[in-house]
C-alpha cells in the first residue's frame, strides 16, 4: 500500500504542474487550427441599425457602433461571397464579389453619408 502511494503521489504532483503551466510540454508547441476562420469587421457610421448577412444572417449591428462575425467554414474558397447589408430604414449594401481565404479579415465600412457609399475590403 505505502509503495503505491509513493509511486502514484509524485505523478500526480507532476501532472498538476503541468496543467498549471498551461499542460504542454517543455520543447513543445500548441499547433494553430489548419484553417482559421474567416473574420468580418462590421463598422456602423449610421443613425440606423443594420442586419448583416453572407448567405445566411449573421447579426446586427447597432447604430454608431461596430461588430465582429465569425464566418462559417464553408464560406472559404474559391467560390467569391457577398455581404448583404440592411438598414432599419430599408436602405440596403450588396458588396462586389469578395474571395476569402482561411485566416482573411473582411472589414466592411458603413458611412453616415449612406448605405449606397458602404465599402467591403478583404485583408490576410
Amino acid at each position: 500500500m505505502h509503495r503505491a502511494a509513493s509511486v502514484l503521489f509524485p505523478g500526480l504532483i507532476m501532472a498538476a504542474a503541468a496543467c498549471a503551466h498551461g499542460g504542454v510540454a517543455r520543447g513543445a508547441q500548441r499547433l494553430a487550427p489548419a484553417n482559421p476562420a474567416p473574420l468580418l469587421n462590421v463598422t456602423n457610421h449610421s443613425g440606423s441599425q443594420v442586419k448583416v448577412y453572407a448567405g445566411y444572417q449573421l447579426g446586427t449591428v447597432f447604430r454608431f457602433s461596430g461588430n465582429r462575425f465569425v464566418l462559417r467554414p464553408a464560406m472559404i474558397g474559391n467560390l467569391p461571397v457577398r455581404i448583404y447589408v440592411r438598414a432599419s430604414s430599408s436602405q440596403w449594401f450588396l458588396s462586389d464579389p469578395l474571395v476569402i481565404a482561411p485566416g482573411d479579415t473582411v472589414d466592411l465600412e458603413i458611412p453616415a453619408a449612406g448605405m449606397a457609399l458602404s465599402t467591403a475590403s478583404v485583408r490576410p
